[in-house]
This record gives structure tokens, sequence and C-alpha cells, in this order.
């Protein structure tokens, strides 16, 4: 069996290293587990584990993707990081 990565144990990893390493979570398919899982929002989710990271400005070394315009709406209201 192999272990799988968590998002925050990746972010943890970039955050570590001696020089500064940029992250570039994507979000595929936002709405597909927004019908899916009940009382869930991915934009939330990654935002608040983002906050709690300290990446909460535009300067910080993350750039937010989706291939959603609505998820990039929302993200826009959410947060200062940059999006694409």
């Amino acid at each position: 069996m192999y272990n799988v990565v968590s998002f925050a144990e990746y972010v943890q990893i970039a955050k570590s290293a001696e020089r500064t390493i940029g992250i570039y979570p994507e979000m595929k398919k936002p709405d597909w587990f927004k019908a899916q899982i009940s009382n869930f929002n991915m934009e939330i989710s990654i935002v608040e584990m983002l906050v709690e990271m300290d990446y909460t400005n535009p300067t910080a070394p993350c750039l937010l993707q989706s291939s959603s315009w609505e998820s990039l709406i929302q993200l826009r209201n959410m947060t200062d990081l940059p999006l694409s």
C-alpha cells in the first residue's frame, strides 16, 4: 500500500524548504464535489487551510487555480491570492 501526501503535508513540505517554494493548488471540478458531498465547499476549505498556513496576501508564493469560472468568482471574494 502507498501513502498519499495530504494537501496540508504538501504545503508544509514547501514551507519547510530552505528557499521559497511556490504552491499551485488546482481545484478540479469543484461543482461536482459540491453535488456529491453535502455541505462541502471546496473553495471555503482550501482558503481556510491556506489562511491557517499564512498564505493570505497577493505576494504569498501561492497561485490558486480552478477549472470553474464560478469557483474563481467565489475565490475572488474570499482571498487576495492570485487566481488562474
